[in-house]
């Protein structure tokens, strides 16, 4: 992997496996913590974006196909905006696999926008899943976030919790949520 960034290259330079990096962010002790990666680097310039939470899930495709279908029908322009949440790495892991993760994890979403002829821009951030989501939907001009729920039953959902359940609590803007 193409880690010039981590050199001190600015973002706007930054290139990760073919991906454009347009911007890093870093904690307090210098460990990469966030990530913006794009297919082109006009990739956030179009109209509408919609957060979408991505992993390797089938939810989280459902989710993707949902939005798609949804761009294709209304004929919209739109440039997804994937957020896929890692846990906390150390700083070393962090510099040698937090790109890489999110990749790996968002491919399958990415493949499926690319093939359609939209652009996207991948958010990597690391933390607990819901409150990163709901960072991202505060920090980010997007309409709203859409979701895959992941079908917990009653118990599960009291015991584990749910970021769906969270997101759609605390969240300022639109949730979508593909069962």
């Amino acid at each position: 992997m193409n880690t010039e960034f981590v050199k001190g290259q600015p973002a706007e330079k930054a290139w990760v496996d073919g991906f454009c990096v347009q911007q890093c962010a870093r904690d307090a002790d210098g460990r990469l913590v966030s990530l913006v990666l794009a297919a082109r680097q006009d990739a956030t310039s179009q109209a509408e974006s919609w957060l979408l939470a991505v992993d390797r899930s089938a939810h989280a495709l459902r989710a993707a196909q949902a939005v798609l279908h949804l761009a294709q029908a209304t004929q919209a322009k739109l440039v997804p905006q994937l957020i896929n949440v890692q846990p906390w790495l150390s700083r070393e892991a962090a510099e040698e696999t937090l790109a890489q993760r999110a990749l790996d994890d968002s491919a399958a979403v990415r493949a499926l926008f690319t093939q359609a002829g939209y652009s996207w821009c991948l958010h990597v951030r690391m933390g607990e899943p819901a409150q990163a989501i709901l960072a991202a939907l505060a920090d980010l001009p997007v309409a709203g976030v859409v979701l895959g729920r992941r079908g917990l039953n009653a118990a599960q959902s009291l015991l584990l919790g749910s970021v769906t359940q969270k997101v759609l609590q605390q969240a300022q803007r639109p949730v979508l949520v593909v069962p």
